[in-house]
């Protein structure tokens, strides 16, 4: 299915991830007939922003942006079985180092390609895209079981009104899969994001490798701590 990209003019300065700032977000997941829940404070100061997340189900993680939004480090931790993955961004190489379920610890250098930009995830892209004013960018994410590098892409699709946590939100909807030929293997997912702020506030999607469980993530409450 081809995927329509509408030309909106929502262009939002970087400097609006440069205020300190810190901030405490709870999320719900929703997924087979269970929630979790997912606790993320924000610390948004001079040098970037640092989010520490904690789930209900013994995940706890850690992302460190510099003030353009690009990621320097990603990692997390499952504390009741020391599962971990854990990447260092150094530009030009990526330290990577996993273990998950019952297969041995990965510890490996990735080089990045040419001129190529590496995120976590697409909610984290989609923001740096946002906040340039582009419609579409390209980005690299690490393969957490192999450290295999792939291509992604994030596009932006609408603006929208959104209902969260039972308030109607303006928001944008951006779409993240496959990059290039390989997107035919795998629908991708959506986000949603505040107008205003750039705030993630929904997902829909498949959480985890192709073929994974749809789930619904919701932002349901927030608060400013200082």
């Amino acid at each position: 299915m081809k995927i329509m990209v509408f030309a909106l003019a929502i262009v939002i300065p970087l400097s609006i991830f440069a205020r300190t700032s810190v901030r405490e977000l709870s999320y719900a997941v929703y997924s087979t007939n269970t929630t979790t829940n997912v606790y993320l404070q924000t610390i948004d100061h001079e040098k970037g922003l640092v989010m520490y997340g904690l789930t209900n189900d013994s995940m706890q993680y850690v992302m460190v942006f510099d003030t353009n939004i690009n990621t320097r480090y990603w990692g997390f931790v499952n504390r009741t079985n020391g599962n971990y993955i854990r990447t260092t961004n150094e530009g030009a190489l990526l330290r990577f180092g996993a273990k998950l379920r019952s297969n041995a610890p990965i510890e490996k250098d990735i080089v990045m390609p040419k001129n190529g930009v590496y995120y976590p995830g697409f909610e984290q892209a989609a923001r740096r895209m946002l906040a340039l004013g582009t419609n579409v960018m390209q980005f690299y994410t690490v393969r957490p079981d192999t450290g295999d590098l792939f291509e992604m892409e994030v596009k932006l699709i609408a603006r929208e009104t959104v209902n969260i946590a039972g308030k109607k939100v303006d928001a944008v909807k951006v779409h993240g899969g496959l990059a290039g030929f390989l997107s035919i293997f795998w629908g991708g997912s959506d986000y949603w994001f505040r107008a205003s702020d750039l705030e993630y506030i929904r997902f829909k999607g498949e959480m985890g490798p192709p073929g994974s469980p749809t789930a619904v993530v919701e932002l349901v409450s927030e608060k400013v701590i200082r």
